[in-house]
């Protein structure tokens, strides 16, 4: 996905919590198949499906062990 595609649904889908768009995308990236698909040279894409730029080498760096500890993380920063 496009980096920085939070932003594009909270705009797209204004009635939408962004505390929630944040969270259903970070449940989504922190998956391991995301990661699997995560390979330098992929193309992004956004919320249409054009093509929003390439992953670069320094982004595919969390092995899928990080998924649980990102996931409390962001859950974390989530709360009021």
């Amino acid at each position: 996905m496009k980096i920085g595609i939070c932003q594009d649904v909270v705009a797209a889908c204004p009635d939408l919590d962004p505390k929630l768009v944040k969270l259903a995308l970070a449940t989504y990236c922190n998956h391991g198949s995301y990661y699997d698909c995560l390979t330098p040279g992929t193309v992004r894409v956004d919320l249409n499906g054009e093509p929003a730029g390439v992953v670069a080498e320094n982004e595919v760096r969390r092995p899928k062990t990080a998924s649980s500890q990102s996931m409390a993380f962001t859950l974390a920063h989530l709360s009021p």
